[in-house]
């Protein structure tokens, strides 16, 4: 088993299987217990970052491909959270994007979309 499913299991149980002097060493030397939160607030970090030298927290895939994927996937999230469904987005971190001002609601359009309204509206 390894240190993180010990950590997890001890969270859980009364007899743990780390000791409390394991732990503190471990978090003393950075271990990471949850990753996946770890990974998030790194990003946050990064766009954090990005609107201070940007002005903006529509970020570029030209600029950042992974930022840009990362943000649009946190809009996808949010849109569910929503919408009343299972989201992965917790409502604290979507608390941490509203204060920055972390715009929810961008719409990527494709070329061939632009080029399809730009002839509509010449039709006439």
């Amino acid at each position: 088993m390894n240190t993180r499913a010990q950590y997890r299991k001890q969270q859980g149980e009364h007899s743990p299987s780390l000791t409390e002097e394991r732990i503190t060493q471990l978090e003393e030397e950075g271990f990471v217990w949850d990753v996946r939160a770890n990974i998030w607030n790194i990003h946050y970090q990064k766009l954090v970052k990005y609107k201070e030298v940007h002005g903006t927290t529509k970020v570029s895939a030209r600029h950042d491909l992974k930022l840009y994927r990362w943000a649009t996937t946190q809009r996808e999230k949010y849109a569910l959270l929503n919408e009343e469904r299972k989201s992965l987005l917790e409502p604290d971190k979507a608390k941490l994007l509203h204060e920055i001002g972390f715009d929810f609601y961008r719409r990527e359009c494709s070329k061939q979309m632009h080029r399809i309204e730009w002839k509509l509206l010449h039709l006439t």
